[in-house]
C-alpha cells in the first residue's frame, strides 16, 4: 500500500484493523513506553485528539527555537562528559524539550 488513500486507511478511517502495539521490537516499546505512538482505539483517539492542537499551525512555528536552545546545552554537557550512554540522555533531552514546550504551549492558550 503506497500513496496518501493507503495512508489515510491505515492511520485514519481503518485504523483499528490494525495493531500499532505488536507489530515493534520490545527496545521499540521501551524508547516509547505508552505513547501515543503504541496506542490503539479509543485511547488512542481521546489522547490524540487532546494533542492535536500543539502539533498544528500557529503552535509549531515557535518550538523550533527552543528546541534549538535546550539542544545545544546537552550538546555542551556532553562534550564535557566526553563519554556517556546515549540513550538516557537521549530520553532526558526529549523529555525536558515536551515538557517545556507543552508548558509554553499550554500556558499560552489560557
Amino acid at each position: 500500500m503506497a500513496g496518501p488513500e493507503a495512508n489515510r486507511f491505515i492511520l485514519s478511517s481503518h485504523m483499528d484493523h490494525f495493531s500499532w502495539q505488536d507489530g515493534w521490537p520490545i527496545t521499540f516499546k521501551t524508547l516509547l513506553g505508552e505513547s501515543l505512538f503504541l496506542q490503539e482505539g479509543e485511547q488512542h483517539r481521546r489522547n490524540r485528539k487532546l494533542l492535536r492542537p500543539a502539533f498544528h499551525g500557529r503552535a509549531l512555528a515557535g518550538y523550533l527555537e527552543t528546541m534549538v536552545e535546550i539542544s545545544d546545552r546537552y550538546f555542551k554537557q556532553w562534550e564535557q562528559l566526553g563519554t556517556f550512554a546515549w540513550f538516557p540522555e537521549m530520553k532526558k533531552l526529549t523529555f525536558e524539550i515536551a515538557s517545556i514546550l507543552s508548558c509554553d504551549y499550554y500556558s499560552s492558550t489560557m
